[in-house]
């Protein structure tokens, strides 16, 4: 979650304590079924490009 909203801050130029936390918290979702093995891919619809960019960045990188 945390490396989803720094991704955020960081294309929006802003804080990541003033990121919407909805997006990244999808994608923390997401990672926790991934590295549990109860899903094999994920879908994570957002309207907020950074966001949808920063979670396929950050799962992208596997999840440990």
């Amino acid at each position: 979650m945390d490396g989803v909203q720094r991704y955020i801050a960081n294309a929006d130029d802003r804080p990541a304590d003033e990121v919407e936390r909805a997006d990244a918290a999808l994608a923390a979702l997401a990672a926790q079924h991934l590295s549990a093995g109860t899903a094999t891919g994920v879908y994570i619809y957002t309207t907020d490009i950074a966001a949808g960019e920063g979670a396929e960045t950050v799962l992208g990188r596997g999840v440990q």
